[in-house]
């Protein structure tokens, strides 16, 4: 029993937490490094997507805005209230809207085009030795 005690009690406990966090982290990148980011960037594109046909110009939608306008509202300082309106504010909505929508189409075409480039790579070898052979 006291060497199954040691065994398990070999480090201290903040190195455990530490190595589990690290853990983590790592299984984290390694996910990333995978796909994963390709699979939420298709997610949120769709929901961009789906929201323009769906919600912006509907009242669900102006509501939404509304409360996206009054949250930046709130952030702001009070010293900027005179810079900052609400039709700038409206503005910068849409802008943020618009540059996230086609940096994920940018984004999900380069990762395709990787991809792709990946899944030829054994085949294009071939048509060379095909070639050569000829």
């Amino acid at each position: 029993m006291e060497a199954i005690k040691m065994a398990i009690s070999a480090m201290p406990a903040w190195m455990a937490v530490v190595c589990l966090v690290g853990g983590v982290f790592i299984g984290a990148l390694a996910l990333v490094r995978l796909g994963y980011s390709v699979v939420v960037a298709k997610a949120a594109y769709k929901w961009i997507c789906w929201a323009e046909e769906n919600v912006i110009g509907s009242k669900m939608g102006e509501e939404k805005k509304k409360q996206v306008i009054k949250a930046l509202r709130d952030l702001t300082p009070d010293w900027l209230d005179w810079a900052i309106n609400e039709k700038f504010l409206d503005f910068f909505v849409e802008l943020i809207f618009k540059v996230t929508k086609s940096k994920l189409e940018a984004y999900m075409e380069k990762k395709s085009k990787e991809t792709a480039t990946v899944a030829r790579f054994g085949k294009a070898g071939e048509d060379n030795d095909k070639k050569l052979g000829e």
